[in-house]
């Protein structure tokens, strides 16, 4: 008898992305309800498309409710020429694909590097990797110390990798347990404790409340909760935000990177300034950061660096045109990248910029040549 979870052929489980992730006049392509043999062209990659589009009607068709269209599609995936794969696997693809092709790349590790090195990848695709790759990409996975912190699955799938050394296990575990993270499961860390911090605190054994997980179950509702209520009033909020600080005060740097990760606003904005960059870039790469909290840390002329730079790498932030504006005005903003976002401003921003004494003078300097330029030679 057939899984009835599987009805007609249908996939178990749909598709995470709409057809609205392709170009109008690729969406047909991948349309179930569409003529199959246009939808097999398109699993077989034979309907020219730009790369990334190829990649993402690859991915939407292996949910496709026809069989041999799903197989089609999954084995051309595995098949694409480097003139696809290598600027691909680089870009913006959804976290979904790139899992996806990291799944049926296993044995072209030159790709599964380009995925490693892709932000965009998910923490579970790392996990994933971690487990089967080469020691090579372990080392590249190894180094990737927020991702280690901010994901205990993948430590835990580097230990179960028969090809990672003793060497980098060691270098792993060590940097997790001086980080605060224990997972007793694994001898290792008990190993790694009595060396660290000594025979006392290899034998203690932490209640589960104190580990990183406990804490997160514990304070993320509380944190990610306590400061959405309306009604209270300013004196209130400041008693929270310095309950909030107090709590920061006694985490780890695996807990302040799981509380920047999970937490609220409130949370982020403390963690933000945290003294160490692995917090600081967990709160500024959390998925619940919005567009509105970066106009205001790109407004800010205290921004810390590592968020500078996480900021000027999000090719998504960096669309804003508010974002833009304060960037150019940001003393802390580095000059080229302030000078290559000037031809962007619109006139008014730049005889404001001309006339800004916080800026470097080749920036105030250059906005007046171009407000010369834009205005014909009858200057600002």
């Amino acid at each position: 008898m057939p899984d009835s979870s599987e009805p007609n052929g249908q996939p178990q489980a749909g598709c995470p992305l709409s057809p609205e992730v392709l170009p109008p006049q690729f969406r047909k392509h991948v349309d179930p309800e569409g003529r199959k043999p246009m939808r097999m062209m398109a699993a077989k990659a034979l309907i020219p498309m730009p790369p990334a589009e190829q990649v993402k009607a690859l991915f939407i068709l292996t949910f496709d409710p026809e069989e041999d269209v799903r197989e089609a599609a999954n084995a051309a995936a595995a098949n694409l020429p480097d003139s696809i794969m290598a600027p691909v696997l680089r870009g913006e693809l959804p976290c979904e694909v790139l899992d996806f092709m990291a799944r049926r790349l296993t044995e072209k590790p030159q790709y599964l590097e380009l995925i490693l090195l892709n932000s965009r990848t998910s923490d579970e695709t790392f996990a994933h990797l971690a487990g089967a790759v080469d020691e090579k990409l372990l080392s590249i996975i190894a180094d990737n110390q927020l991702r280690l912190l901010r994901h205990e699955g993948i430590i835990r799938a580097i230990h179960e990798n028969p090809r990672a050394s003793a060497a980098l296990l060691d270098k792993v575990v060590d940097f997790a347990v001086r980080s605060g993270v224990n997972i007793p499961d694994l001898p290792s860390f008990q190993e790694a404790r009595r060396r660290i911090l000594g025979e006392e605190a290899a034998e203690a054994s932490l209640p589960a409340e104190q580990t990183a997980e406990g804490l997160l179950e514990a304070h993320s509702g509380e944190l990610a909760e306590e400061f959405e209520d309306e009604e209270i009033d300013e004196e209130e909020m400041e008693d929270r935000r310095q309950t909030l600080a107090q709590k920061v005060l006694v985490m780890t740097v695996s807990e302040k990177i799981k509380l920047a990760t999970l937490g609220n606003k409130e949370a982020r904005t403390l963690l933000l300034r945290d003294p160490n960059k692995l917090v600081q870039a967990a709160a500024a790469q959390s998925p619940r950061i919005t567009e509105g909290e970066v106009v205001g840390l790109t407004n800010s002329r205290t921004i810390p660096d590592e968020v500078m730079r996480i900021v000027l790498s999000n090719r998504d932030w960096m669309k804003n045109y508010q974002i833009k504006v304060n960037l150019v005005n940001n003393p802390k903003t580095p000059l080229p990248t302030a000078l290559r976002l000037l031809p962007h401003m619109r006139p008014s921003e730049l005889r404001s910029l001309a006339r800004n004494r916080n800026v470097p003078t080749a920036l105030a300097t250059q906005a007046k040549n171009l407000i010369e330029k834009k205005s014909g030679g009858r200057g600002a």
